[in-house]
């Protein structure tokens, strides 16, 4: 075994959390000079039936959309390339839907969520159903300038960069926007977030501002 100690431990008051890992994945710490890892602590809980579910229903949306296939040999041959994406993103172990943790469900269906925003993957129902994520898949939305509720926008429909904390038109320009909150809304429902009223329309689709950082600002020309 390899003892992996110091550039993968991490010191806090309570003392050092040392991983041990097999001889063979020590050396590639070594030779690749890796010095900082992810820790992730699985409290024994295995996958819902609601995201096992909300997962079947995305790799669906996504084998329409992409005419790759409906047949069940095509959707399990779908599954297994966001599978391998999630384990090169993550460094995570193959798994399966049987029996996965809870925490590998959640970036897996988080993964389809964001490859369907990204792309503007028409799904039967608003992804911000299906998410267990609702911080991430706000932020993705606006990088991609898609409407959080019902996720119009992209390339060919235009959406709206809604101030939390309303900005008057004469100042909009000169505003700092970095650090505002803010969300990104088609027409329809940026209109009705001004009706019902910030805490209404909140409550209504559970949603919540999100920090217009660097990224979102330069996406939508804000600096």
């Amino acid at each position: 075994m390899f003892e992996a100690v110091g550039y993968i431990s991490h010191q806090t008051e309570q003392g050092v959390v040392t991983l041990t890992v097999p001889l063979e994945r020590g050396y590639r710490i070594d030779q690749q000079e890796i010095y900082t890892a992810r820790v992730i602590f699985s409290d024994g809980r295995t996958i819902r039936p609601e995201q096992r579910a909300a997962i079947h229903a995305t790799i669906k949306d996504i084998s329409e959309w992409s005419g790759y296939g409906k047949g069940k040999e095509e959707i399990e041959m779908l599954k297994a390339w966001f599978k391998l994406e999630l384990i090169i993103l993550t460094g995570c172990e193959w798994f399966s839907f049987a029996d996965c943790d809870v925490t590998t469900a959640r970036e897996y269906l988080q993964l389809l969520i964001d490859f369907c925003i990204k792309h503007g993957v028409p799904c039967k129902e608003s992804l911000l159903k299906r998410t267990e994520d609702v911080g991430k898949y706000l932020y993705a939305c606006m990088v991609h300038k898609k409407c959080v509720v019902c996720g119009v926008g992209g390339e060919y429909s235009s959406v709206d960069l809604h101030h939390i904390d309303a900005i008057g038109g004469a100042y909009r320009a000169t505003t700092e926007h970095i650090g505002r909150d803010g969300l990104t809304l088609c027409r329809i429902h940026h209109g009705e977030c001004h009706t019902l009223g910030k805490a209404t329309f909140e409550q209504r689709y559970n949603i919540f501002g999100i920090k217009i950082d660097n990224t979102i600002a330069r996406i939508h020309n804000l600096i």
